[in-house]
């Protein structure tokens, strides 16, 4: 898995790759996470601490992709955002997402049965993220039994990512394939 030292700005604990950039104009105002875009305007994103408790920390910054990846931590569910420093453009995705090498896709990965385990492929070819939600888990013939998709995704290459992990389900095989290959932007299990 692609990650590197923690490094705190301002209030915010931010994760970058070793070889990472320092994200440009990151601050805290109080409940407010405030994120520079071109043009000095600010993207003010707020944590809620009533009702719908929401807690936004900066996990990531993509300098090729020009994108804050924001950890967005509810109650009893999780989420994240992909802001564009370009426009402010905030993508939605199902959990931080881990890049793939070459840069092109991540995989937004949140394996807690409690909010339905989704996983979505995004692609980020483009302008914008497009985001495809990952359907189905790996069923490769003559392996032990699969309840579910191991928790820590880990690029291969720029095209295939692997779960590692334990499982969430204990009869789970700890040996059986998990890998998702990406074929122009579709994903679909690989045995």
């Amino acid at each position: 898995m692609v990650r590197g030292p923690l490094a705190c700005v301002v209030v915010a604990c931010v994760a970058f790759a070793a070889e990472a950039q320092s994200p440009p104009g990151v601050s805290r105002e109080g409940p407010a996470l405030v994120l520079q875009v071109d043009g000095s305007r600010p993207v003010r994103i707020i944590d809620s601490t009533t009702g719908d408790q929401r807690r936004h920390e900066l996990v990531a910054w993509w300098p090729d992709h020009r994108l804050y990846v924001v950890d967005v931590v509810m109650h009893e569910a999780r989420q994240a955002y992909l802001v564009s420093a370009r426009d402010g453009h905030i993508t939605t995705v199902a959990a931080p997402p881990v890049l793939s090498p070459s840069g092109r896709y991540a995989i937004a990965w949140e394996p807690s049965p409690l909010i339905g385990n989704p996983m979505e492929l995004v692609d980020l070819r483009g302008d914008r993220p497009i985001v495809r939600k990952v359907e189905g888990k790996p069923a490769c013939p003559g392996i032990g039994r699969q309840d579910g998709i191991r928790p820590d995704p880990v690029w291969i290459d720029g095209d295939r990512v692997a779960f590692e992990g334990k499982s969430l389900f204990s009869g789970d095989d700890p040996n059986a394939r998990q890998v998702l290959r990406i074929a122009d932007g579709m994903p679909s299990w690989e045995c």
